[in-house]
């Protein structure tokens, strides 16, 4: 946040003190000043939200449900396709490759994981930054015992380098497949 207050406060006594520019210039400056950091916020969020899918996507197997819903989809496809040619409306597209089907596929890490951060103006969000995480799981999850939401909790503290026990469980909703942990 400080670099931000000092980058627009130099851009201010250059363009309004210097003369060289109107208010209107200026204005757009610091607006663009102002999507720039908004742009570095955004980045740096999506990167700490990665991180921290990358740690509990095992766990909540998310991957294995995108792999599901893959192979559901080419085959929806395929049958489709085999029902417009065996009726002569078509082409039909093939979808089969040189590869088997993979029962692992990688999945979006802003369907599963939320940040909620500490800082609301600060371009620069780091680890230290994140106040908690809400974990979603996926159906493919057995039911969640306290086993699995020991080794969720495990999980989160390496994400923050924090003690296996320090973040807790302050909400869960197992009907929304829901788990809010809090440091």
């Amino acid at each position: 946040m400080l670099v931000a207050v000092a980058l627009a406060a130099a851009l201010l006594l250059v363009f309004v003190a210097g003369g060289s520019t109107g208010g209107t210039e200026t204005l757009w400056m610091l607006a663009g000043v102002a999507i720039g950091i908004g742009a570095i916020r955004v980045v740096r969020v999506r990167r700490l939200q990665q991180n921290a899918f990358l740690h509990v996507k095992d766990t909540i197997r998310a991957d294995h449900l995108a792999a599901y819903r893959f192979l559901r989809r080419h085959l929806r496809l395929a049958v489709r396709g085999g029902r417009r040619q065996a009726r002569g409306m078509g082409r039909s597209t093939n979808y089969g490759t040189f590869y088997p089907p993979v029962t692992v596929r990688p999945s979006d890490a802003r369907g599963y994981v939320k940040l909620h951060l500490r800082s609301v103006l600060s371009p620069l969000v780091g680890v230290r930054d994140v106040q908690g995480l809400t974990i979603g799981w996926t159906p493919l999850v057995q039911y969640p015992d306290d086993a699995f939401f020991d080794e969720l909790q495990r999980e989160v503290a390496h994400f923050l380098g924090v003690g296996p026990k320090q973040p807790f469980v302050s909400k869960k909703d197992i009907e929304r497949k829901l788990v809010r942990f809090t440091v």
